[in-house]
């Protein structure tokens, strides 16, 4: 069935919201015009129930609306209960109803979901935004019926729209939808109006391997020109305004940027750690890759290294130890080569190994650098 999913979601929300607002399907005094007339949540049972004994609206059915209007004129929940039921004129009851009553959220979402079902996807998402505004407290529900509608391309329109940062539930649905959505193109377009989630969405997009659009969307966001660039971006620690993953990010609470620039790390040698990492997108050929850090390395396997390998793969292409060992000269900077295929993006790491004899280090590192030697193809 066409839409199927959102129309499960939208009734879900339907009969929910029937519940939490008391849903009053007769006014005070008509109780015995429907059937287990009573309290509030009778006639709400009464109307669901109803649904299946009454697939269309009959004569029977319309004349007991039509006499509950008799006690209550103005009353918009028997217009609510002919459109609940399929009656032929559903849509302009139900905008009698909230033109009477504005808040009676189930006709609202009844009105959304005739909607989308034919394709109405500008009004129906007015009328979702509508209902975030002033039914708080069921926000993420909307925000569910929001990703499901954003599985078409003119819902994705619709949405985008009515994205604007200074409402209150913006960000929410964002985040919501960077979640939930797999339409990464769609993703990137409202990250670009919505800013607050831009980091954790270029994560998501290097966690499904999408580095290509990751690259572009964390450009942009950034203020990044793609010519200036020299991997690795911000060699010296220093700037702290690009988003990761392109820029350095710090994984864990034993490394920190300096102030001023650097990276200052310390590592107990007792579990292997990751410090901190950049996304980089070096062009093939042979490189040399070399750190300018000072300070004490644990002997043996337990110290901090520097480690490239390409993005997505298990194996380290390089690897730098860092720090300087008692009595020992400074390593040497490595040789690397990126090959022409498979490593269009790569990891750079900075990695605390497990020791025998765990020993303290700790390292101050004032820069990086990865450098071509003769020719390559397309660094950066």
């Amino acid at each position: 069935m066409k839409n199927f999913r959102l129309k499960l979601a939208l009734s879900a929300i339907c009969l929910a919201a029937m519940a939490a607002v008391g849903l009053r399907a007769l006014p005070s005094g008509g109780e015995g015009i429907l059937p287990y007339g009573g309290d509030a949540k009778s006639r709400v049972d009464a109307l669901i129930l109803g649904a299946e004994e009454f697939p269309q609206v009959g004569p029977a059915l319309t004349d007991r609306l039509t006499k509950a209007l008799e006690i209550a004129p103005l009353a918009s929940e028997p217009l609510f209960a002919y459109a609940l039921f399929g009656g032929a004129n559903q849509e302009a009851a139900l905008k009698e109803a909230l033109r009477r009553n504005p808040r009676v959220l189930s006709a609202r979402l009844l009105i959304a979901q005739k909607l989308v079902e034919e394709d109405r996807y500008d009004e129906a998402v007015r009328e979702v935004v509508t209902l975030i505004g002033v039914d708080r407290d069921r926000a993420r529900d909307y925000f569910a019926a929001l990703t499901e509608i954003s599985a078409t391309e003119a819902g994705q329109k619709a949405i985008l729209k009515q994205l604007e940062p200074s409402r209150w539930w913006t960000a929410d649905l964002a985040l919501r939808l960077n979640e939930g959505s797999t339409d990464f193109a769609f993703l990137y377009e409202v990250n670009k109006l919505v800013p607050q989630n831009r980091e954790a969405f270029l994560r998501r997009l290097v966690g499904e391997g999408q580095y290509g659009l990751a690259l572009l969307a964390w450009l942009e966001f950034s203020g990044v020109a793609a010519e200036d660039i020299n991997w690795p971006y911000n060699e010296r620690f220093a700037e702290r305004n690009a988003l990761p993953p392109f820029n350095w990010t710090v994984e864990n609470d034993r490394a920190e940027f300096m102030r001023g620039g650097g990276l200052y790390l310390v590592h107990l040698a007792r579990a292997r750690t990751l410090f901190s990492r950049q996304v980089m997108a070096l062009g093939p050929g042979t490189y040399v890759m070399n750190a300018d850090a000072t300070g004490q390395r644990a002997s043996g396997d337990g110290g901090i290294s520097l480690k490239l390998r390409c993005a997505g793969a298990e194996d380290y292409v390089a690897s730098l130890p860092l720090g300087q060992m008692s009595g020992a000269p400074r390593p040497d900077p490595v040789t690397l080569t990126i090959p022409p295929r498979g490593c269009e993006f790569q990891q750079l790491e900075f990695v605390g190994e497990i020791g025998q004899f765990p020993r303290v280090s700790r390292v101050e590192v004032k820069s990086v650098s990865i450098e071509p030697i003769g020719s390559t193809e397309g660094e950066g």
